[in-house]
């Protein structure tokens, strides 16, 4: 079973946040990888003082755990206490040699400013409008124009490998393929489609860093006219290096998520409408199957059981299979001593990864049942909703209501 390019975008389902970490390099005792999971989730929904103060607590009890401290330097680097994070990226770099944990802090390390410099020196060396905070990254990701075009279009839609939706987009006047994601935060091109269209690599270091499937990478922020359909909008757009060969981006929340959409991984095109149209209300018919979704960030956010066990995942049609964390995969039993499951990989941002695949008796969202139904799990923090869950469903997405309306 092919697993690729399921995580791409994970930085961006999160915030842009700074070599985000959602790596468990080993199954922990229960208690520690619950702490560890609430201290994940304090440091995504940037409360980064809380997460200084679990994860301290958390190395206290478990120093062996290079992870914990990565995420204590990484919380620490976010809050503005620089010379803490340095220490900590420094001990890991010493304690934890050859880590995936030693190589992200060397890399955020890096990212630091020398010990003693000013903000204005920081400031100057990002060459990115003088932005060097997450808020600032993720501030000029959501800087977009207003959207230009009629009240309703329907784009071609062609369906690719893992279920992924390619839809044929515009980039300053220049036709390019890309993946509609619901899952990606932010809209990004590949270094390849960006210089293929006629751009130059930007001479800049890197505007920002990211966490993705096999590792860490840098992205420049550069301001486009985008267009899919008869939809238009200038904005800013994030090129990424390290997307895998053949693939020239992703349409991201911050392009439509202001639109009402109509799709299905069947069907041939996307259903484009303005929220405030005359035909936004009757593309949906009566008796739907409305899901309610929350935003964090851009992401979008729905509740699935899993063989009974409720866990919160992103709803991603980027995603081509469906995929939770490590210690997810462990709280509700799944273990790879009880035989159905597979072992394969996923690349993305960075390089590859190894996966697991086990197979659940069931996955129900909101009534949507799969039983016998094939997951994914990895070191990747993230529990991802993807298209092998609903590749064979039509649904609107009601940004308005917050509700995802499924088609019975």
């Amino acid at each position: 079973m092919q697993v690729s390019w399921q995580i791409v975008r994970t930085v961006f389902r999160l915030g842009l946040f700074l070599l985000f970490i959602g790596s468990l390099l080993s199954l922990p005792l229960s208690a520690f990888a619950q702490g560890m999971d609430e201290g994940v989730k304090l440091f995504n929904s940037r409360n980064y003082e809380g997460a200084v103060k679990k994860f301290s607590a958390l190395v206290q009890t478990q120093p062996n755990s290079a992870d914990a401290y990565y995420y204590l330097g990484a919380s620490c680097h976010r809050s503005g206490r620089t010379a803490d994070a340095r220490r900590y990226y420094d001990y890991i770099m010493v304690r934890f040699p050859g880590s995936k944990a030693a190589e992200y802090a060397k890399t955020a390390a890096a990212s630091l400013a020398p010990a003693g410099a000013s903000t204005a020196e920081k400031s100057d060396k990002k060459g990115a409008a003088g932005k060097d905070s997450a808020s600032g990254t993720k501030d000029r990701i959501n800087e977009i124009g207003e959207l230009q075009g009629p009240d309703e279009d329907r784009v071609p839609l062609t369906v690719g490998n893992n279920g992924h939706m390619f839809v044929p987009v515009t980039m300053n006047g220049r036709r390019l393929e890309m993946i509609y994601d619901t899952g990606a935060e932010a809209t990004c091109v590949s270094l390849s489609a960006w210089t293929r269209a006629g751009n130059k690599v930007p001479a800049r270091p890197a505007d920002d860093m990211m966490r993705g499937t096999g590792g860490v990478d840098g992205f420049w922020i550069e301001p486009v006219t985008f267009g899919m359909g008869k939809f238009s909008r200038t904005m800013n757009i994030s090129i990424i290096k390290s997307l895998p060969q053949g693939m020239d981006g992703l349409v991201g929340q911050n392009f439509f998520k202001d639109l009402q959409y109509n799709l299905t991984g069947s069907a041939n095109y996307i259903h484009l409408l303005r929220k405030n149209s005359r035909t936004a209300s009757t593309s949906v018919p009566y008796n739907t199957i409305d899901v309610p979704f929350t935003r964090a960030g851009n992401n979008m956010h729905v509740m699935v059981n899993v063989n009974g066990h409720p866990l919160e995942m992103t709803f991603d049609t980027g995603c081509g299979t469906t995929s939770i964390s490590r210690f997810q995969a462990s709280a509700i039993g799944l273990r790879a001593t009880d035989g159905q499951y597979y072992e394969g990989s996923a690349s993305g941002v960075g390089g590859s990864h190894s996966v697991i695949g086990f197979r659940v008796e069931s996955i129900n969202l909101q009534g949507i049942e799969k039983r016998n139904f094939m997951i994914t799990t990895s070191s990747n923090n993230f529990n991802l909703l993807g298209m092998d869950f609903l590749g064979d469903r039509r649904f609107v997405i009601d940004n308005e209501k917050s509700l995802i309306r499924f088609f019975r």
